[in-house]
């Protein structure tokens, strides 16, 4: 109880909010391969001219039209999808569901943003309701695939990762993950959107991994799972507790873990022996 007083004061640098996370995602995504890959996007809407807007604009407003609306749009989608993609799963929706609500809510925003540069700062055309309505269908079905598409890339790439170095230990490879400062004494794992956020006694860290393949590299008889978003360690479990009604780990650090009811029986067990 000594040692949880002490790292009382630790407890909100190790918690993410929704805004802390849609940040630093987007900060992560500001790469050169990134914004070259948006490059090649715009150029080829420039080529192609879809929604015969090349009868709207010669060859050089067209490329900065469609620059000005691939580039506001992706941004707004990612920034929309994860920060209400994660709202949504404080509220105790599976990740699956979570994003896809979040989609159809960006393509939503996305539609409106259109509208807005189309119909206002361009004056293209008059706004109507049944072209918003088509616009926004469209939006939703490209949303869903840029969704599902970001998923398989994440995946593969945390298994490829899994795989690259087969004849090291499991262990060394999850820790070749993490920077050094943050050394091997894992506290818990947390599953963040598309990463796991690793927390040690030295700080923290989101990585690009399922949780269940940080489970497996770091060993699962070391620790327990608490839910379907976090797993422990458990030589940092400090004490059970209930927090409004609900029953929850706190660890050595002051983090308060919660229990589903899928794993309750296996926390009660693991505290019993």
């Amino acid at each position: 109880m000594t040692q949880l007083k002490l790292r009382q004061k630790d407890k909100q640098f190790v918690k993410n909010t929704p805004l802390q996370l849609t940040l630093r995602e987007m900060k992560q995504l500001a790469t050169a391969k990134f914004l070259l890959g948006l490059l090649g996007i715009v150029c080829i809407l420039t080529v192609s001219a879809p929604f015969r807007t090349a009868e709207l604009f010669g060859t050089i407003p067209l490329f900065f039209y469609w620059g000005a609306i691939a580039s506001s749009t992706c941004f707004l989608a990612i920034f929309i999808i994860t920060y209400s993609g994660e709202k949504i799963k404080t509220y105790g929706m599976s990740d699956k569901k979570a994003q896809l609500i979040a989609s159809v809510i960006a393509s939503i925003f996305v539609a409106l943003l259109v509208c807005f540069i189309n119909f206002t700062v361009i004056g293209i055309q008059e706004f109507s309701l049944g072209a918003f309505l088509i616009l926004a269908g469209q939006t939703v079905l490209i949303s869903l695939a840029v969704t599902g598409i970001f998923y398989v890339v994440a995946s593969r790439e945390s298994k490829q990762e899994a795989i690259a170095k087969p004849e090291e230990k499991a262990e060394s490879t999850f820790f070749q993950r993490l920077p050094k400062a943050l050394g091997t004494d894992v506290i818990c794992l947390r599953a963040q959107d598309h990463y796991v956020e690793v927390t040690t006694t030295l700080g923290r860290e989101l990585v690009l991994i399922r949780l269940s393949d940080a489970i497996q590299e770091l060993g699962a008889e070391h620790g327990i799972q608490t839910h379907r978003s976090w797993w422990v360690m458990s030589g940092h479990v400090v004490e059970l507790q209930r927090v409004n009604g609900k029953a929850c780990l706190v660890l050595s650090n002051g983090n308060e873990v919660p229990i589903s009811r899928t794993y309750g029986v296996a926390v009660k067990e693991l505290l019993a022996s």
